[in-house]
């Protein structure tokens, strides 16, 4: 799995790498808002989940985010459209997460990272790309259903 963090601070940033690195992860570590749409632009392959620093210099986290969500070519991209885009913020309150994700954040993590937390969140998002209700087996369905005492209209 490939991750990408938009970062500036450089310790955060060797942060970033080392636990994407713990988690078994490619890691790619870009330090500007400007040079992360560079790399959307011409990487051959996307990464699976992109992290967003909220409070970047220049061109902010917001309007990172903005630009990726509705502004061409990152828009017309289907692949690109079905990255979670995960916000990275020191903010101490979530008062104000169901406004922060009207902005096109997917999910929000809170500074300072823990290999944990990064874990869960990958975890969380991959899962939810990548497994659907088709993709389960019928052999775990037949098991479960052994095991389900009641009603069947409750399956």
């Amino acid at each position: 799995m490939q991750l990408l963090f938009v970062e500036n601070n450089l310790a955060v940033q060797k942060l970033c790498h080392r636990i994407g690195q713990k988690l078994g992860c490619e890691v790619v570590v870009i330090g500007s808002g400007t040079a992360a749409l560079d790399h959307l632009a011409m990487a051959p392959t996307l990464p699976h989940i992109i992290f967003i620093k909220t409070s970047l210099p220049g061109l902010s986290g917001y309007e990172l985010v903005r630009i990726i969500r509705t502004q061409p070519p990152f828009c017309n991209d289907p692949q690109l459209q079905s990255i979670p885009l995960i916000g990275l913020t020191a903010s101490a309150s979530g008062t104000n997460l169901s406004r922060e994700r009207a902005t096109g954040y997917n999910d929000f993590l809170r500074v300072p990272l823990r290999v944990s937390t990064v874990g869960e969140t990958i975890g969380h998002w991959s899962h939810r790309q990548i497994m659907g209700p088709a993709d389960v087996p019928a052999w775990q369905m037949k098991a479960w259903h052994r095991h389900h005492r009641g009603p069947r209209s409750r399956l």
